[in-house]
């Protein structure tokens, strides 16, 4: 980036700055952490007015988090309609009681 581009940046309003490499790994760790926490975390600076850029790297991950519930709850859904699901839950059980001892 060369002393033009700089001075532009710097001369932008901090809504419209863009994110740094660094801050764009911090966010992204930020919202990934713990999935309640950064849950909540997303769903604050997806709707946030700040930064235009963390906002709509805020609605990636919010996006991300909601397909892969989708894809989870689309998964369990098919295994209960299948049937494999008391399988599962046998195999489950069977562990449980082989560690217990009971």
């Amino acid at each position: 980036m060369n002393r033009v581009e700089k001075d532009e940046i710097s001369q932008l309003p901090e809504k419209y700055r863009p994110l740094t490499m660094w801050s764009i790994i911090g966010w992204s760790i930020l919202f990934n952490v713990f999935f309640g926490i950064s849950f909540i975390l997303t769903l604050v600076f997806a709707f946030n007015r700040g930064n235009i850029n963390r906002r709509s790297l805020a609605r990636f991950w919010l996006l991300l988090k909601l397909l892969g519930l989708l894809a989870i709850g689309l998964g369990i859904v098919g295994l209960i309609l299948t049937g494999a699901m008391e399988g599962i839950i046998s195999i489950i059980q069977d562990f449980i009681s082989g560690i217990t001892g009971g």
